[in-house]
């Protein structure tokens, strides 16, 4: 590939994207990428879909009424969707865990304390829909 295509790529990435930096922890980083390799999809796009803003042209039509007409279908889109807050939580507390002491009393150790209590709050609500 030549330089001039390497230099328009980056140009137009540049127009098109932004790039955001992240630290996180190398084990989650390890299993995320795991994750996104078995379900066959690239990292940017899962992180994408999971901060609420996916490419038009990968758009999800949401699922019709039809689709949840029967309680079996109700109950495993619950399941799912408890299982994914789930996971969220446990993320959370692991993070809020490996928060160094020194900073309990910071900022973001309340905002995951937050984010912690409000994952429960949510999964209680739907545990109580079961």
């Amino acid at each position: 590939m030549g330089k001039t295509s390497n230099q328009a790529k980056q140009q137009w990435n540049a127009k098109k994207y932004v790039q955001l930096k992240a630290s996180i922890a190398p084990d989650i980083a390890t299993a995320f990428k795991a994750k996104c390799l078995a379900s066959g999809v690239s990292v940017a796009s899962e992180l994408t879909r999971l901060m609420g803003e996916k490419p038009a042209s990968r758009r999800v039509q949401k699922p019709t009424v039809d689709m949840y007409r029967t309680r079996r279908l109700r109950r495993s889109g619950l399941e799912l969707l408890i299982a994914h807050l789930e996971a969220m939580r446990d993320a959370e507390r692991e993070y809020l865990n490996a928060m160094p002491a020194n900073l309990e009393t910071s900022p973001m150790h309340e905002a995951a304390e937050q984010a912690v209590s409000a994952l429960e709050d949510a999964l209680n609500s739907l545990y109580d829909a079961f």
